[in-house]
């Protein structure tokens, strides 16, 4: 199955680097045009199919990522006259073979490693015929929700890897979603083999709306909004059931899923400037009790937040890390509002 999942993972990468390296020349203009508003002055492009690209600027240069440096038909039409600029002097979207090399490579050992070891944590020694299992109920549903930040997390992450490995960035975030959930599907495909497990429906809803969830948020930007993030501490009595070696992630009474919201984004303008842009507020989701029969609960929290995207720095490589690190809900000051009202002066999760 790991095999047949890897196989899969370097199709979807060829076929990234062939819809790139194939692609008609429209593209080149598509791209420029589309990243045109994050320049600092108007751009206009015209570009005459397949050999030449002309533009028109103010300044004699212009960058915009992925194209080098061009140069300028200033003060006249861009598509009468102008010297044509050769191919070979632009970069538009296309595939750093090196950089995909690099994370096909990494992607596989990584994959591989995981394999092992949730081999050794869940798998091993409970093989059985392949069977459907509907567990909503399990931990109260909350595995779900773990099932939708993990799956984002991946593709987030993935997307910003292809995006640095050359793909146009619209691309870049569907393989990554892709990449994503083909990875937890590849999980469930093995629960489905389990003895006391298999395969849970749900879960791989679960894993759906988190691969998407981050495409979504790139066509419709007001959704960026609205993040998902992680806390965890190991819970001793997960630990003195289960052990150490068993999979940190079952571990959800030591675990808080936390929805996060950009207050300073969603104010209105008039009020923006007296909310700190690094600072949100977020809803936290935790469960105890999982292990004491009917007396499962759940604990809600509201919390400060951090937004790591707002840390100093910039370039593509920093903004993907700091991207990231803002899937982690670091220590805050927060309310426990159910059940009961508990005031903390840092919180981090439940345990």
């Amino acid at each position: 199955m790991f095999r047949t999942v890897c196989i899969i993972g370097c199709i979807a990468v060829f076929s990234a680097a062939v819809d790139i390296c194939i692609a008609s020349p429209r593209r080149a203009r598509d791209l420029l045009l589309h990243l045109s508003p994050r320049v600092d002055a108007p751009l206009a492009a015209c570009v005459r199919l397949p050999d030449t690209l002309f533009v028109q600027h103010a300044e004699k240069t212009v960058f915009v990522p992925h194209v080098t440096s061009l140069t300028i038909a200033e003060n006249r039409d861009p598509c009468v006259g102008a010297e044509a600029i050769p191919d070979s002097s632009i970069a538009l979207a296309r595939v750093n073979y090196t950089r995909l090399a690099i994370l096909g490579g990494t992607s596989l050992t990584v994959g591989v490693g995981l394999h092992i070891y949730q081999r050794i944590a869940w798998w091993v020694g409970a093989r059985a015929a392949f069977h459907v299992e509907n567990d909503w109920s399990y931990a109260m549903n909350f595995d779900k929700i773990g099932h939708f930040w993990a799956t984002a997390l991946l593709s987030s992450l993935y997307g910003d890897l292809y995006t640095w490995a050359g793909i146009e960035r619209k691309d870049a975030v569907l393989y990554g979603a892709a990449t994503g959930f083909l990875y937890e599907l590849y999980v469930e495909a093995e629960d489905g083999f389990h003895r006391d497990w298999g395969f849970s429906p749900g879960d791989a809803f679960g894993d759906v709306l988190g691969a998407f969830y981050p495409v979504l948020q790139e066509q419709f930007p007001l959704l960026q909004n609205l993040n998902f993030k992680w806390s965890y501490w190991p819970d001793q009595e997960y630990l003195k059931r289960y052990g150490a070696n068993h999979a940190f992630v079952d571990d959800y009474q030591g675990t808080t899923l936390w929805a996060t919201v950009r207050v300073h984004r969603v104010l209105p303008e008039k009020v923006r400037a007296y909310w700190p842009s690094f600072l949100n507020l977020a809803l936290g989701l935790n469960v105890q009790g999982l292990y004491n029969g009917s007396h499962s609960e759940r604990y809600w929290f509201l919390s400060l937040d951090y937004n790591l995207e707002e840390l100093p720095g910039s370039g593509s490589f920093w903004n993907s890390v700091k991207r990231f690190l803002n899937h982690v809900h670091l220590p805050a000051p927060a309310v426990r509002i159910s059940p009961g009202v508990v005031w903390y002066g840092l919180f981090f999760t439940a345990h």
